[in-house]
């Protein structure tokens, strides 16, 4: 009977820290999902900046 409670305990343990690595990898990729959604959305604005400029120095240099 104490083989399997240790046995439990043992597996209940194991249970729980692969639990834990696998919300620190969600949360590390999440995070890194955030960081790569910001860049893109900053070189998005930078493109479309860039457009308006050229299009409003086209549009009076004519």
């Amino acid at each position: 009977m104490t083989t399997l409670k240790f046995t439990l305990l043992t597996v209940r343990t194991i249970v729980k820290q692969s639990a834990l690595k696998l919300e620190i990898k969600q949360t590390t990729l999440a995070i890194l999902l955030l960081q790569i959604k910001k860049r893109l959305v900053a070189q998005a604005t930078k493109r479309y900046f860039n457009h308006i400029s050229f299009a409003l120095s086209a549009l009076f240099n004519l």
